[in-house]
This record gives C-alpha cells, structure tokens and sequence, in this order.
C-alpha cells in the first residue's frame, strides 16, 4: 500500500502512514491512462472506455466528465459521468446514458487474500468518491455500478440510497443448455437457418424499431446514435452484428455483441415475430458464443434479468444470476422523482 514509515514522537514506536486519497476531473490529456486503467481494472468494461463516453456523448448531445480518485499521484479508481440540467435549473449526472446497463465506479485490482487491508484500501477508495460527488456540485447523482463491485457500503453508510438489478453471465467453456434450447437448435437446422456476421446496420434499424413499437413502447434510441455507436465498434474491432437468415435472406433475428478485458456483451437484439418458431435466434446466440470462445473469450454478460419474459428465454442457456448495484444521491425535494 501507499504511505511512509513515520516515527511515533510520543512512543518511538515506528508506524506506517495513512495514505492520502484525492478525487478530481480528469484532464483529457489524462484519458489514455484511464483507458489503460479500465482495462485492468476487474470492474472494467467497454462503458467506461473513454471513447464510447465520447461518442455516446456527442450523440446524444449531453456533457461527460471523468472523475478519477489519486492516492499519491497514483491512479486507484474512478467513475465517468453524463451531466445536464432537470427543468432547465437543476443539475443532475447519471453514469449512464443511451444503450448502456452500467459503467460506474472502477477500481485497482486489490490482493483479496487479507480481508482487513483488502477493504481498508477499497473503503478508502469509494470514501474518497462518494465525499467529493457530495460536494454541492450536483443536485441529484445516479451511479449504476459494474457487477464487480459488491461493497458499496461506503456510499450507504453516507445516506446514499441503493437499489440492486441483476444480469446472467454464462461459462463459455460449459455450455449446457436446456432441452428447449437443443430443439430449437435442431428445428433451425431443420429450417436450413444459416447465421453470419453482417455490417448492415441500414436493415438492422427498422426491425429494432419494430421490436419496440409492436410492444407500444418508444424506440430508447435514434438512428443515428446506433449508427455513430455501430461505426464505433467496427472501426476499434469492439463487436459484431450476428445475423440469423432464412435461405431466401430473410432476416429472423440479429443482435449486437460487444467484447471487453472481461466479457462478451449481449447488447442490442431484434427479431421477426412471424420466423420465431424457425429456431433462429437459438442458433445465432450458440453460433455467437462458441465463436466467441474459440477467440479466447471465456464470459458473456446476457443482460435479459430485469425483463420477466426475456428472463424466461435468456435462462433456457442455463446461466448463472448475478447482481450489480445502483446509488442515487439527491435532496429530498425530488427523491422519488
């Protein structure tokens, strides 16, 4: 850890100084190292990079900043977020914006095998945070952590409210899926379903506006900004565009991965409700992950928790249930706004 050997002047007793912890907005000048810190980080991913905070920034026209908390010059965590104003007058910032489930709060990669120092360093990390977010720069701050970060008792403890989501991850490497999931497997090759890697994301837009709009929902997102988003990952080679076709090219489902230091993201799907029962959308997503693993990629994050009905699919693939945690900070004016 941080921190120098200091002498006691009462006792003579030699003892080790607590280390110092500051927290502050990043220069841009200061955004590589973040990025090269996100990589390492166990709470890194793909939404905390630097530049999908960019892009997703200009698209959607709202400001970012990256905060990072220094102990002795040292970078030892951090947390993006979007900000803007409520109602033209109150500010607010959310770590997330657009088509994104999390960022939140990264930090180092701490040796877990002592529990004391192990939670003392973390603890002094999230402190350090959690104080200067207080600070009366905000309104009202909302911060969707990684599933990596478990102990949020730092923000708690300080009257921050908390609230708990879930995601499924599966083991690449032991895949065991459902008897469901095998038929429908069989049927698509019954089908003569075939499942490819597309970069038309012209003809991928309307059946994702269709998806939403057959539910009499609003579509989250323009196209534009799935477009600008899109270009993104395919120039820095951060996902892929899967594609499930009929014979005659008729497209029956796509999806959207995305691949990180950790994980695979499940991130957008879409699907044709009239070719659901060709088994399509089954072997694309094992088309996907048995690609995926022979790249070394061993994690993929489903998303799918939250939504009973897609629950209900995601787990025929026999995933496991993990947890990621929410904090929100505002006035009690507008706290259950």
């Amino acid at each position: 850890m941080d921190g120098e050997w200091v002498r006691n002047s009462k006792s003579g007793e030699r003892t080790m100084s607590e280390p110092t912890f500051v927290t502050r907005a990043l220069e841009k000048s200061e955004y590589q190292e973040w990025d090269e810190f996100v990589v390492l980080s166990p709470q890194g991913t793909i939404f905390s990079n630097s530049n999908w905070l960019s892009v997703t920034s200009k698209a959607l026209k709202t400001d970012f900043t990256i905060y990072g908390c220094f102990s002795e010059n040292r970078l030892v965590g951090g947390c993006p977020l979007f900000h803007g104003k409520r109602f033209g007058l109150l500010s607010f910032a959310s770590n997330t914006c657009g088509l994104m489930p999390y960022s939140g709060i990264v930090l180092e990669e701490i040796p877990g095998n002592n529990v004391r120092k192990f939670e003392r360093q973390q603890n002094n990390i999230l402190t350090s945070i959690a104080t200067f977010f207080q600070q009366p720069r905000f309104t009202q701050i909302k911060v969707q952590n990684p599933p990596k970060l478990v102990d949020i008792r730092s923000f708690t403890q300080r009257g921050w409210e908390s609230g708990v989501r879930y995601t499924y991850f599966l083991d690449l490497a032991n895949l065991n899926y459902s008897r469901d999931i095998r038929r429908n497997l069989n049927a698509a090759l019954k089908n003569e379903v075939f499942v490819t890697i597309s970069r038309d994301i012209e003809s991928y837009y309307p059946l994702y506006q269709q998806t939403f709009e057959r539910q009499g929902l609003k579509v989250p997102v323009s196209k534009g900004y799935l477009e600008d988003l899109y270009e993104y990952i395919v120039i820095n080679d951060l996902g892929d565009l899967w594609v499930a076709k009929t014979q005659d090219e008729k497209w029956i489902a796509a999806e959207i991965f995305l691949h990180d230091n950790n994980y695979i993201h499940r991130w957008t799907a879409v699907t044709d409700p009239d070719l659901r029962k060709s088994g399509g959308y089954h072997l694309l997503l094992d088309t996907a992950f048995r690609y995926y693993l022979d790249r070394g990629m061993n994690t993929a994050n489903l998303m799918a928790a939250n939504t009973p009905q897609l629950a209900e699919f995601i787990t025929g693939f026999n995933p496991y249930l993990v947890p990621y945690y929410s904090l929100k900070k505002s006035p009690n004016i507008i706290r259950n706004q």
